[in-house]
């Protein structure tokens, strides 16, 4: 990665500060760690370790790939993170007939089918603020 940009002309005046910057390579580190838990990441500023996360073997069912997923978060945000699996899955038809032919007797009857699964890992809900009184005495 030294040499990603280096054929990338940079003009000063479309650059933020250095703490923006890198705060923007941070994020998409960290989008990048958390969609490739098996990949090693190591990030540095200026020579210096910001952080390093080694690679996190995951299966090929989900319940592997979970599990590497929450240890991938755990590795990035800490162990206070309450986080709420999620694994849902769910079969989606729709019907495959265009304007021309959608009165066809061949394609009245034909339909797609596909599984939808969404899975991954949800904040925890937490307990509203108590509502702030106000004195409401003339």
């Amino acid at each position: 990665m030294r040499q990603l940009f280096f054929n990338l002309p940079a003009r000063r005046k479309f650059l933020r500060t250095e703490e923006t910057e890198f705060a923007h390579i941070q994020h998409y580190l960290t989008l990048a760690a958390l969609a490739f838990p098996e990949v090693a990441f190591t990030f540095q500023k200026d020579g210096r370790l910001v952080w390093q996360l080694p690679a996190v073997k995951s299966g090929g069912d989900v319940a592997a790939r979970l599990a590497a997923l929450r240890e991938r978060l755990r590795a990035l945000y800490g162990d206070e993170q309450k986080l709420l699996p999620v694994d849902f899955s769910a079969e989606v038809r729709a019907s495959e007939q265009s304007d021309e032919d959608a009165f066809s007797p061949s394609t009245l009857n034909s339909q797609l089918s596909t599984l939808f699964r969404l899975w991954g890992f949800t904040g925890s809900p937490v307990s509203p603020a108590p509502p702030v009184k106000t004195n409401t005495s003339s």
